[in-house]
């Protein structure tokens, strides 16, 4: 090869060079120039190599330094950064140091001598490894045949090794522990008899006795029974339950094959508790007492449907009395009331008034006296316009006095009249002298309504002549269905009037006695 200049000499690219490529270099150690292979020059360099490059490596193929083969090391390695190893990392150490930067917090790990191979494989959670004498917490550990010296707690419980001896040399089993325990195992159905054995605690000392025995107890001792529920408790015949003193209170007496039963229900705030009966669909509450006690009420005595009794300030209301007696008076139940006596099937048959009972259009004349029998229930009323006042059945018999001195043609309307309510009357009186055009006419209940009701009427005029002294107008249905009362009719003037027919055809008696003035019968 010819000498060239270094300057003329081409480039070698990084993949091309080769472990016997030759490198120039001056031996001072000879004072010659040497040449020197790459393999030679990298099999071994007698100084420390520092690299400027500050790449970080993140793989095999990254960093300043890379290299295809393994490296040895005779001295320590010393990382400054974070470490990454791919493999499995072998140390022929026993030990290795933590956080020996400072000698105060380092911690050693180290692995005890051994003739085989061991392995210690971490759990893969994120968690602290616990020590021989460190005081901690073990959760969801599954401990195989522990050893415990003394004791060991759970919860605030401690447990020696004299108590696990009880447990060690106790005869039962687990289903009979349990049992005794809390009963937590099946429960069978295997009955009781007299002779099995119960466990019961003979002052302090755990001893068996019989079920025979126990019952002998129970049955002659008396202990109060303190938030019991009964369910279908039986009560022997003529049994019964006792006061606080063990006197009888509740005595119970017995019937063979009983249906019906007494039930007592209570009930919440504000209302009433009730006894009564259960068991068929009709069931009587029968209320006997002994000998000639009666049975009371709140202290008062009850009514009863049959015997002699005597009832004091009874209210009663739609009664029906069958030969009642009355020793001295009967009396309403208010003040202003009537005192009404019906048939069985409801119609009033009499009435005895008690003269407060307003009537609309007329005046009370007799208010608090009333009357029946000889007196009459007695009304006022007055010509005031020209629409009609009508009487009310009820008022069956009553005076009607009159005052026609205002001036108007005014209406009086009787009652409708059914067959029932026939014998209905009433008597207008003229107390004031009629004004000179005013005039009062008594109607049918029909009358406005053309129907076919109407009077017969016999007219007295005390100072008429043969023709007029008296007039007698036949009944005609519809055709005599209202009175006249004229103008200037006299005080003491009268109309009595009297149903005798009722229903669509109802028929009034009317009869008039006045004077100087004729009332006439006629169609509405």
């Amino acid at each position: 090869m010819a000498d060239v200049k270094f300057s003329e000499l081409s480039a070698l690219n990084a993949a091309d060079v080769a472990s016997d490529d030759i490198l120039a270099i001056v031996d001072t150690g000879a004072s010659t120039s040497k040449k020197l292979t790459i393999q030679n020059l990298f099999a071994r360099v007698p100084v420390s190599i520092a690299v400027d490059d500050a790449t970080d490596s993140t793989s095999a193929l990254t960093g300043s330094i890379q290299t295809d083969g393994g490296i040895g090391i005779a001295k320590k390695l010393f990382v400054a950064t974070e470490t990454t190893a791919v493999g499995k990392i072998t140390s022929h150490h026993m030990s290795m140091d933590l956080g020996a930067a400072a000698a105060g917090t380092t911690t050693t790990l180290t692995s005890a001598a051994s003739s085989t191979a061991k392995t210690l494989t971490l759990p893969n959670v994120t968690d602290t490894l616990v020590s021989k004498t460190s005081t901690d917490i073990l959760s969801n550990k599954t401990l195989a045949s522990p050893v415990i010296t003394t004791q060991f707690s759970i919860g605030s419980a401690v447990i020696t090794e004299a108590e696990l001896e009880i447990l060690d040399g106790a005869l039962a089993t687990t289903d009979e522990l349990n049992t005794a325990a809390d009963g937590s195992t099946t429960i069978g159905t295997t009955a009781v008899a007299a002779a099995h054995g119960l466990v019961i605690n003979h002052a302090g000392t755990m001893a068996q006795t019989t079920v025979a025995t126990l019952d002998t107890y129970l049955s002659a001792s008396a202990q109060p029974l303190a938030n019991k529920t009964l369910t279908a408790p039986k009560i022997v015949d003529a049994g019964f339950i006792a006061d606080a003193n063990g006197n009888e209170q509740i005595i119970f007496q017995t019937t063979a094959s009983a249906v019906n039963e007494l039930e007592v229900t209570n009930a919440a705030t504000g209302g009433g508790v009730t006894v009564g009966t259960s068991g068929e669909t009709n069931v009587d509450l029968l209320l006997v007492a002994k000998g000639s006690g009666v049975v009371k009420a709140d202290g008062v005595e009850v009514v009863a449907l049959t015997g002699a009794q005597t009832l004091v300030s009874k209210t009663l209301t739609s009664p029906i009395l069958t030969t009642p007696k009355v020793t001295t008076s009967v009396q309403a139940s208010a003040d202003g009331a009537d005192v009404v006596l019906n048939q069985f099937d409801g119609f009033e048959v009499a009435r005895v008034t008690d003269g407060a009972a307003a009537v609309s259009g007329f005046t009370l004349l007799q208010t608090a006296k009333g009357g029946f029998g000889h007196r009459r229930p007695v009304i006022a009323w007055a010509t005031a316009d020209t629409s009609t006042s009508t009487l009310p059945i009820g008022m069956s018999g009553s005076i009607i006095v009159i005052d026609g001195s205002a001036n108007f043609a005014d209406l009086i309307t009787l009652p409708a009249i059914t067959a029932a309510d026939v014998g209905a009357f009433y008597t207008f009186v003229v107390g004031t002298l009629f004004h000179g055009s005013a005039t009062v006419k008594i109607l049918t209940e029909t009358a406005a309504a053309a129907g076919s009701q109407g009077f017969q009427l016999d007219a007295h005029n005390a100072s008429g002549t043969n023709t007029d002294l008296h007039i007698r107008t036949a009944f005609s249905a519809g055709a005599t269905d209202f009175i006249t009362l004229p103008a200037s009719t006299p005080v003491g003037t009268t109309l009595d009037v009297v149903a005798v027919v009722g229903g669509s055809g109802t028929m009034w008696l009317a009869t008039s006695r006045t004077t100087g003035v004729t009332i006439a019968c006629g169609l509405s």
